[in-house]
């Protein structure tokens, strides 16, 4: 899908060139976390577990919203 908004665009690139392995072909883009802290592993892959644990399920009760799955917010935004 791609992405026509340009300050989103503009976003993804400085993401992307402060990355501590830019230009890397195998960098991930979602770095995972070091256990029991919130600070960023480069080395560890992205756990969907502990973000829908820690901030998506969380963001939920906070909005009010009923559970979901993430994978579900993908169907409303091609719905959309």
């Amino acid at each position: 899908m791609p992405i026509l908004d340009r300050k989103l665009l503009a976003d993804l690139k400085s993401a992307k060139i402060q990355h501590l392995r830019s230009g890397g072909g195998d960098a991930m883009f979602w770095p995972g976390r070091t256990p029991g802290s919130h600070r960023v592993d480069y080395d560890r892959v992205w756990d969907v577990a502990t973000f829908r644990h820690n901030y998506f399920a969380p963001a939920l009760v906070r909005a009010q919203l009923s559970a979901i799955r993430v994978h579900d917010l993908r169907h409303t935004a091609a719905s959309l």
